[in-house]
């Protein structure tokens, strides 16, 4: 990948990783997250190769010529220690990631640019991060860390709350697991003039569903449990103490994390709407995928008027500010449906 390549997928993002480079103010540890894992590979190694330019500081861009920047173009760069999975297992052992603190704890040539580079950290299990948190908190003087992962939610929120992460999603289907469970067919029932009996199905569907992500979450986690870790818990109660702590804060956080996708998932359905009634081309919609997912076809005419889509799309903006701040989910959706989907408000 060249840098061009990311600064136009990226503008806003590149700017801002080029300005760090040029003042040299990169922090210590960056998890770079998104939706393709090779994607995110590439583009830590383009913005690590200007890091490590002794001369990028005049612009925030690798200079391509000097002896690093052929090194890293070559991925000989003596510097960049690289830690992903294996190519076998699919997995990131306790073994290696040791062996990679090994190396990033000796001493760089003078003037180098000391580089960890973790792909698919997510490919840790929870002994493994463990075990890669002392050097995330306290890397080696001179050392620059880049995680990246399509699946942050699998890290434990110590890892994620020690590392600045950087966004990289290029693909805008990004709701694509909620078709499945349902939601967008529950939202077709909320639209303008509906009636209250369709606006109560449609909030009483949206609530089972988040009633089941406790019990997604917990699987989750429990999924990308140590099963080892977990045989030599039972002999020894201190340990077995500390791995139900970090489940249940693993649950939780696998919990909020899809409970956050979801309510913007509806913020995201109204406003896709009222594009829609206002004119908007189908294939300039941002996520032209959920009206797919909905049986809803692309070139159809918007069920509602502009008027009535946009005092929607502002109904579920309110739902989505409250649902944020945790105030009772089912008073909350029905109250949101019921007003959404009321006769007297189509009137006129």
């Amino acid at each position: 990948m060249r840098w061009d390549e990311l600064a136009t997928t990226f503008p806003t993002l590149a700017a801002s990783l080029r300005a760090m480079v040029r003042n040299r103010s990169w922090g210590q540890a960056y998890l770079f997250q998104g939706d393709a894992p090779d994607f995110l590979k590439e583009a830590a190694l383009v913005w690590l190769s200007a890091c490590a330019c002794p001369v990028s500081a005049r612009d925030g861009l690798a200079c391509g010529v000097c002896p690093d920047c052929h090194t890293f173009a070559a991925g000989s760069y003596p510097e960049l220690n690289l830690l992903q999975p294996s190519s076998k297992t699919r997995k990131i052992p306790v073994d290696a990631v040791r062996e990679f603190e090994r190396r990033l704890g000796l001493t760089a040539a003078a003037g180098r640019l000391k580089i960890g580079l973790v792909c698919e950290v997510d490919r840790m299990n929870d002994q493994s991060q463990n075990a890669f948190l002392k050097t995330l908190e306290e890397p080696p003087l001179g050392t620059l860390l880049v995680l990246t992962s399509a699946n942050p939610r699998q890290l434990l929120p110590t890892i994620r709350s020690r590392c600045q992460t950087v966004r990289l999603l290029r693909n805008r289907q990004e709701y694509g697991g909620w078709a499945a469970r349902g939601l967008f067919a529950a939202l077709t029932l909320i639209r303008p003039g509906a009636g209250a009996a369709s606006g109560l199905a449609g909030a009483h569907r949206i609530g089972s569903l988040l009633a089941g992500l406790r019990a997604e979450a917990e699987a989750l986690a429990k999924a990308a449990a140590d099963p080892n870790l977990a045989a030599q818990a039972v002999l020894d109660p201190a340990l077995r103490k500390k791995i139900e702590e970090e489940l249940a804060v693993r649950i939780e956080a696998e919990y909020q994390g899809l409970r956050q996708e979801l309510i913007a998932t509806i913020g995201a359905w109204f406003q896709q709407r009222a594009l829609l009634a206002a004119g908007a081309p189908p294939n300039t919609l941002p996520h032209p995928e959920m009206l797919a997912a909905a049986g809803d076809p692309a070139d159809a005419p918007p069920l509602e008027r502009w008027e009535e889509a946009d005092r929607t799309a502002r109904l579920a903006g309110e739902l989505v500010w409250h649902l944020a701040g945790n105030i009772e989910e089912r008073l909350c959706l029905e109250a949101f449906c019921l007003a959404a989907t009321d006769r007297t408000a189509t009137m006129g």
